[in-house]
C-alpha cells in the first residue's frame, strides 16, 4: 500500500512540472541583474574581436559606447542587444 501510495505522489508531481516548471521560468524573468561596464579590451573580449575591431565600431557610430576619460566604456547588456539585433538583421538579409 506505501509503495502505491508514493507512485501516486510522484505521478501527481509528474503531472503538475510543466506548470511549476513555467511559473519558475515566469519568476526568474522579472529577476534583474546588474549591468556590467566594460572597458575596451572587455567588449572586444564580449564580442571575440579586436580592440581595433572595436574602436572602429565606435567611431563609425555602430557600437553603443560612452566616452569616459580618454577611452570608452560599455554596457555588457547594451552590446549583447547590438549582437543579437545585428545578428538577426544580417540572417534577414542572407535569406
Amino acid at each position: 500500500m506505501e509503495h502505491t501510495t508514493q507512485i501516486i505522489l510522484d505521478l501527481g508531481i509528474l503531472v503538475r512540472l510543466p506548470d511549476l516548471l513555467q511559473r519558475l521560468e515566469s519568476a526568474l524573468s522579472t529577476l534583474e541583474t546588474p549591468d556590467v561596464i566594460l572597458n575596451t579590451a572587455g567588449a572586444a573580449a564580449l564580442l571575440n574581436v579586436s580592440e581595433g575591431e572595436i574602436r572602429s565600431l565606435v567611431a563609425s557610430h555602430d557600437l553603443p559606447a560612452y566616452a569616459v576619460g580618454n577611452g570608452w566604456k560599455f554596457s555588457r547588456r547594451a552590446l549583447l542587444d547590438w549582437f543579437h539585433q545585428r545578428a538577426q538583421k544580417n540572417l534577414k538579409e542572407a535569406v
